[in-house]
């Protein structure tokens, strides 16, 4: 059955799917297109929302492992084949991941990589940015983002046999240079850093602990010493080369291997990451960056094939941390390692009637979670969703039958009503399309007119990557419009980034448009599914859904489209993230009731 029909309005005060929900929420379930292994039925919709910093300090907190194990391995096989310590920084079109690894290598030194993904599904061709030049190896990676789009890195680097790791700096403004060469950047000795004011550094074995993170102006480093086991050290810096030691940031004997900074409700909240070289991983919170709580066990080892953990990188949307990635293998001379997942989901489980319980034990990539079900039978019942503790009851239970390799969408969202007002300032908010004054609109007693001469418009803010978008329309006969989501600062574009469209599609002079044109579309890819629009003249209200990888679009209420971007080959490489904006097409038209829940 088609779970869509029974959606709920439930009473919840709790943070879902990204947005404190003080009043209701939609939850929902529906069958999808698609085809799951035999044995199994999938559910998409599951990923982590905004940081909660209360399920963090209690240590409830339910991650899946990824049923490939691992999601990234060495191209070749056999010893001296290894791939591990991840870094992953979100960017406009989803993440890049760094990591280092002897893969394929004959020599065996350690190199960076990188690649590219916008789901962890699917990696783009990898390629070597950092070679080891005349260390010993270069690996240990720590990224984050750089200016403009770019990266900034610190290394590990190993210059001698005495075992004095040392951290090294590299920047690209792209990706594609480093430290002002093309590459693959050949690592220099003029790439290390100092730090004044720790006495130890000299003699120091800084090796896979030296963790970087911006704010504002300033860096932080955190970094180990496995000469002087049982603290990890905090330094900071005006620049990203010369650190003064400030004392210690945790006691502990297991090691850093990343900190990100989460903002959640006007807080801050810091994140760190540690692994000991054995079955277990680590974390600890902080709220101010300079001392951290007693670390809380992250996860364990799940069997022979990741026993060692060496490695630990946090996998962030935003303010919504979805998991983690790490580096294991089987054997204690880390020569074999591969990238493991884990990801914090919500919860879902389907009872049957008969009472049986078929609850997840792995997930798909930050957003899918898979239920084993028998596979020769339908099964009637109910599904319970709960929140990322595994534990915490979602509204009420939404009657279904399943069968094995079904795959179905949840929707656990906001109510529009609880988004910010995108005109109670006016159109102080607002810029036209190419900066400058808006020209053209109007606001009037709540309702934003275009003339039918001027600009296009876009919030001045950018960023904006899930969230949850209403509006009402208003066009006269012919009229015709867009609402621009996740697209460039300099330019609305609608070909290389993404265009609902806007129109009286009822005006003689569309008789003969193409279905991907049609109210609702994603432009020129997805066409509507149905006619929902009222007549011109009318109000029509719109919502827009974008997460991750999903845009839902309703028009009227009607579902009239519903893609996954990375199934089309024309958008799954557009942007993930990126401004909002509204289209002149050269006719008059009405907004109002702008409001924007944002899920990240």
């Amino acid at each position: 059955m088609n779970a869509r029909g029974l959606l709920g309005v439930v009473g919840l005060a709790l943070a879902l799917g990204g947005a404190q929900m003080a009043s209701s929420a939609e939850i929902g379930i529906q069958a999808i297109p698609g085809q799951a292994e035999v044995g199994t039925v999938e559910i998409h919709g599951l990923a982590a929302g905004v940081f909660d910093p209360s399920l963090w300090e209690k240590g409830s907190l339910h991650f899946l492992p990824d049923t490939r194990s691992p999601i990234l391995a060495p191209r070749n096989s056999g010893v001296f084949r290894n791939i591990y310590a991840p870094s992953a920084v979100e960017t406009r079109y989803g993440w890049r991941l760094f990591y280092g690894a002897w893969d394929g290598v004959p020599s065996g030194n350690d190199r960076i990589y990188s690649v590219e993904t916008g789901n962890f599904l699917d990696f783009d061709e990898r390629h070597l940015i950092i070679d080891h030049g005349p260390f010993i190896h270069v690996c240990n990676v720590s990224a984050i983002p750089g200016a403009s789009g770019g990266y900034e890195l610190m290394c590990t680097a190993y210059p001698d046999s005495a075992g004095l790791n040392k951290p090294a700096y590299f920047s690209s403004p792209d990706g594609k240079t480093w430290n002002g060469a093309p590459a693959p950047y050949s690592a220099q000795t003029s790439d290390l850093i100092s730090i004044e004011g720790y006495p130890p550094f000299a003699a120091a074995d800084i090796n896979g602990m030296n963790v970087l993170l911006k704010e504002e102006d300033s860096y932080r480093l955190y970094f180990c010493n496995f000469k002087d086991r049982g603290q990890v050290f905090r330094a900071s810096s005006k620049d990203p080369k010369h650190f003064q030691y400030e004392g210690h940031a945790l006691e502990s004997r297991h090691f850093v291997n990343d900190v990100k900074k989460v903002a959640v409700g006007g807080e801050a909240w810091y994140l760190m990451a540690l692994h000991g070289n054995g079955p277990q991983l680590f974390y600890s919170l902080s709220t101010d960056g300079l001392h951290f709580s007693p670390e809380q066990e992250l996860a364990g080892n799940l069997g022979a094939e990741d026993k060692h953990m060496v490695a630990v990188g946090w996998v962030l949307r935003g303010s919504r941390v979805l998991g983690f990635l790490y580096g294991a293998g089987a054997v204690p001379s880390l020569d074999r390692n591969r990238l493991f997942g884990r990801w914090l989901q919500k919860r879902v489980v389907f009872v049957a009637e008969d009472g049986t319980r078929y609850e997840p034990d792995r997930a798909l990539g930050p957003d899918r979670q898979i239920l084993k079900v028998p596979a020769d039978r339908e099964i009637k019942g109910r599904f319970e969703f709960h929140r990322e503790d595994g534990v915490t009851r979602i509204g009420d239970s939404i009657p279904a039958a399943i069968r094995s390799g079904q795959v179905f969408q949840a929707d656990i969202l906001p109510s529009p009503e609880e988004g910010i007002d995108l005109l109670e300032s006016g159109l102080s908010g607002w810029v036209s399309d190419h900066g400058g004054d808006p020209t053209g609109w109007i606001i009037k007693e709540g309702i934003l007119t275009f003339t039918g001469q001027g600009s296009s418009i876009r919030l001045k803010e950018s960023g904006y990557g899930d969230f949850l978008l209403s509006l009402e329309y208003r066009l006269p006969v012919g009229g015709n419009s867009g609402v621009f989501i996740r697209n460039f600062d300099n330019v609305l574009d609608t070909f290389h980034a993404f265009e609902i469209q806007v129109l009286d599609d009822k005006a003689e002079v569309y008789k003969d448009i193409k279905p991907y044109q049609h109210a609702g579309s994603i432009y020129a890819v997805v066409p509507a599914a149905k006619d929902a629009i009222r007549p011109a003249g009318e109000w029509n209200r719109m919502e827009i859904l974008c997460l991750g990888s999903r845009i839902r679009v309703r028009i009227n209420g009607e579902g009239v489209a519903d893609a996954d971007v990375d199934a089309y080959e024309q958008l799954r490489h557009r942007p993930r993230r990126g401004t909002i904006g509204l289209q002149n097409h050269g006719s008059t038209l009405e907004f109002r009731s702008l409001r924007l829940v944002r899920l990240d």
